[in-house]
């Protein structure tokens, strides 16, 4: 599974999973499961542009890594990156995302409960890169 980790203006984009979809109501990383027959930068190119409207530009340095069970509860592996995208308005699609929002990192706190354990370390290792980096 990829993982894309968008940053604009220091903040980075997050979606809200809908309620009916795997994991519901709670904030992800923009990305999604590659299929067998697509490479990885293809699949991942597909993801970001299904889930966010936006066109993978890049895909640059890797962020983090975290295990998970998916809906069939298979182990999955989500490997995040930073990415670059285009800059055009966000459009998500409403079956699988109900909303989207930019997040600084002093807001992480707040959404705490509302992410998992995993996706939170995700990106607060990201601002934590971004920090030391420049």
């Amino acid at each position: 599974v990829s993982g894309g980790l968008i940053f604009r203006n220091g903040k980075v984009l997050l979606l809200m999973r809908s309620p009916t979809a795997f994991f519901p109501n709670h904030w992800d990383i923009p990305g999604g499961k590659v299929r067998p027959d697509e490479s990885f930068i293809k699949g991942f190119q597909r993801e970001i542009f299904e889930e966010t409207g936006l066109r993978l530009i890049g895909i640059d340095d890797f962020v983090y890594s975290f295990d998970f069970l998916d809906g069939q509860r298979r182990r999955t592996r989500q490997l995040n990156f930073f990415i670059d995208t285009d800059d055009a308005s966000i459009s998500i699609d409403r079956k699988e995302h109900s909303n989207y929002s930019w997040f600084a990192e002093s807001d992480l706190a707040a959404i705490v409960a509302d992410v998992s354990v995993e996706t939170f370390h995700a990106v607060a290792t990201a601002f934590k890169i971004l920090k030391t980096s420049g």
